[in-house]
């Protein structure tokens, strides 16, 4: 979507808001032109956290500061850019607000339960799949996602157990209190973290 298709989308966007009789449809294509620029502007920002990625040591932090947000929501930006990086016909959809940022969200979740190969081919499917994410919920694009990574994982549950093992943690901390406390996983075969 060029810039001038956002202008058009925020002009409607201020007339529907200072009008005191907007009726229901004037209010739906107001909150539908919302979606559609937010699309553009999450396409937009990986864009852009992707490119000062390439000139930063230190990008989530700059991307926090420039935004005024969190390293969480910095880190959030950078993965859209990695996952829109090798989904190109999401990218594509993204940023003509055909999309949210949730269906990429959704990709890049499903994709971290994945290795190597796997993932990649789960990335090539997420790419044929955008016409199901151009018109499904964003729960229906994760659900199908789901089911495609579930058909790459096809050996003897030692990728399971392998990611299970890499998952385990353990966490500790003091409280407001003064009180240690510990948060733990661990995997299924030795409990170890």
């Amino acid at each position: 979507m060029d810039v001038g298709a956002v202008c058009e989308r925020m002009r409607a966007v201020a007339s529907v808001r200072t009008s005191t009789d907007a009726d229901r449809s004037a209010l739906e294509g107001g909150l539908r032109s919302i979606a559609v620029v937010r699309s553009w502007l999450t396409a937009a920002e990986a864009d852009l956290a992707s490119r000062l990625a390439d000139v930063s040591s230190f990008p989530e932090q700059a991307i926090a500061e420039a935004a005024r947000g969190s390293h969480g929501e910095a880190s959030r930006a950078l993965e859209r850019a990695g996952t829109l990086g090798g989904v190109p016909a999401l990218a594509d959809a993204l940023d003509d607000g055909d999309v949210t940022a949730g269906h990429v969200d959704a990709v890049t979740k499903v994709a971290k339960g994945l290795e190597g190969t796997q993932r990649d081919r789960l990335l090539e499917r997420a790419d044929r799949l955008v016409g199901l994410a151009r018109h499904g919920s964003v729960n229906d694009f994760r659900k199908r996602l789901e089911r495609e990574a579930e058909s790459l994982r096809s050996d003897d549950g030692s990728v399971r157990f392998e990611r299970q093992k890499r998952a385990a943690r353990l966490r500790r901390w003091t409280d407001a209190d003064g009180m240690w406390c510990l948060q733990g996983r661990f995997d299924p075969l030795t409990g170890c973290g």
